[in-house]
Order: C-alpha cells, then structure tokens, then sequence
C-alpha cells in the first residue's frame, strides 16, 4: 500500500509538471495520445499504478472474505488446542498459533444452538456418564481408537436440545397457569405475574436463541395474549 501511495505522489507531481510545461506537455494531461519516441514516463507510472490496484483489489477481497467468516465456537478451539498441546505434532515454538483463539475462524458458518452448545461444553466434565454414552453410536466409537477424543450423534445431541428447548418453553408457559390455578390473588398481583413471566420470556427467547427484534416482539406479543385469553376466562376474586 506504501509503494502505491509513493507512485500516486509521483503521478501528481508529473501532472503538475506536465500543466506547467506549456503547449508541449500539458496535452498529456487531456488526451491517452502518445506518439513513438515520446517520454513514456507517465505512461509507465500509470501501468505501475494499475498493476498495483489489481493486486491490491485482490487481497482486499480476500481479507473482507476472511472477516466475513464466522468465529471459531470455543469448544470446537480447545479441542484443536487440547490435541495439539498433547500430542506434540509440531516442533517447539511452531505451536504459538493455537493460543491466539481469535485468529481462528469457521469456513462454514456453525449452526449450533445454545443448547447444543450448553450440551457439549458440559460433556467433558463427565467422563463416565450414562448420559454421555447415550449421545455415542457403535459409529461414533469406532471412529477412533484414540481415548482422548471423542465422537458424539449430532442427531441425538439436536434432539436432546430440542426437547430441552420444548420443557422450558412448556414450564414458562404453564407456571403463572398453575400459579393462577392454586394461588388465590388480587387483581393486581395477577398482573404482576403476568408481567414478571412475560419479562423472563422475553429474556429467555433473546438469550437462548439467535431471535432479531420483530421475533423478540411477535413471540412476546403472542405469549402475552395466551396469559390474557387465559385471564380473561378465569374467574378470580375480585379484590
């Protein structure tokens, strides 16, 4: 980028040299015409310059290109870590990149939920659970011999973190119900239950899933008119 800075600098002093010669100069500043034997001094600077774009263009693309990739999830980070720093592939001092999490990046964009993340970022810290076999197939496990590393059934974790995903929405749904059910209240503690479930719903769905501002507002407008269609048919005290 220096060097095509320093070219553009030159260019600009010709050009003012050029407007300052007279008749016998100054034509190059309004015309590509050039005749054989003529100094090509500007015709060189300008095919310098344009080499230097063109390959400037191109990395340019290439750096937006990498800044478009999505970051490495950290799981899937401390597992190249955990296997490098083990393992030893490289010499001593080759290794200095797996320290730097943020220079690593995903050529395909992960699409793991939080679920499946909160899942597999809690299954190292059970070694010898049931619950973490049953996330393993007879495929998974011969796919490596290695203790160390293991395999796990996207199909199983995905179905796993859908119901997880299902049982909150469902005790979200039904806790103020069976509050209103069981708990004799005023009218204005109702609404206070009412408005204390629909703020921890609005947390909980802009928290756990990747929702813009409209499926925020759409998924709370609708759990609030479920909890008012439910109010509006139950029959409450009074006071």
């Amino acid at each position: 980028m220096s060097s095509l800075t320093e070219k553009e600098t030159k260019l600009k002093e010709l050009d003012k040299s050029d407007a300052a010669g007279g008749p016998d100069t100054n034509y190059r500043l309004k015309t590509r015409w050039h005749k054989e034997g003529l100094d090509t001094t500007r015709r060189e600077l300008e095919s310098d310059i344009e080499e230097e774009l063109l390959k400037y263009t191109t990395l340019l693309e290439k750096f937006a290109f990498v800044k478009s990739l999505s970051p490495t999830p950290t799981r899937d980070h401390n597992s190249v870590f955990k296997w490098i720093w083990s393992n030893n592939p490289v010499d001593p001092g080759e290794d200095d990149w797996i320290f730097h999490a943020d220079d690593f990046a995903s050529i395909v964009t992960p699409r793991r939920n939080r679920f499946e993340s909160f899942i597999l970022s809690h299954l190292d810290g059970w070694p010898n659970s049931w619950f973490k076999k049953m996330l393993q197939t007879s495929k998974q496990l011969s796919q490596t011999k290695d203790t160390a590393v293991k395999y796990y059934c996207k199909a199983r974790i995905n179905i796993l973190a859908r119901l997880i995903a299902v049982f909150l929405a469902v005790i979200i749904l039904f806790i103020p119900v069976i509050l209103f059910f069981l708990t004799p209240m005023s009218r204005v503690w109702m609404a206070v239950v009412v408005l204390a479930f629909v703020f921890i719903f609005s947390v909980m769905i802009s928290c756990v899933t990747d929702a813009g501002d409209k499926e925020i507002f759409i998924g709370t407008a609708t759990y609030c008119a479920v909890l008012v269609t439910f109010l509006g048919n139950l029959q409450g005290p009074t006071k």
